[in-house]
């Protein structure tokens, strides 16, 4: 009886690994960004992001980012091309609060067209 049971226990360990080392591992792996000239452009991929942003920065609170994003920014003294991690509008961004609806990607996107040069392009 007790040998019938270290089997039974025995054959339960093995279908056990069996059943582990059977299962097919996938790997979601993230489609890269590409660093470049110009490879983050302010119309295409930081403008955009300024949609969750208009309700808090209408035309009468600084920086004005519905009518004339780019200006603003760059003429109220926001971005710091020469110290991208340490622009206004980066660190704004990046500190949490209301900004919590920003995504990591789009995070990535402005510090990216920061570091290009901040181009209205």
């Amino acid at each position: 009886m007790q040998k019938q049971k270290c089997v039974i226990s025995f054959l339960m360990l093995v279908l056990g690994f069996i059943l582990l080392y059977s299962c097919e591992k996938v790997t979601l792996i993230p489609p890269p960004i590409v660093i470049g000239v110009d490879s983050i452009r302010f119309s295409a991929d930081i403008k955009p992001i300024f949609s969750i942003c208009k309700d808090c920065h209408p035309a009468l609170h600084q920086p004005d980012l519905s009518t004339n994003p780019y200006k603003s920014l760059t003429d109220g003294g926001y971005i710091d091309i020469a110290l991208p991690s340490q622009s206004k509008f980066y660190v704004h961004v990046t500190n949490g609060g209301s900004h919590k609806q920003v995504s990591p990607v789009e995070k990535l996107k402005i510090i990216q067209w920061i570091t290009q040069g901040a181009k209205n392009n």
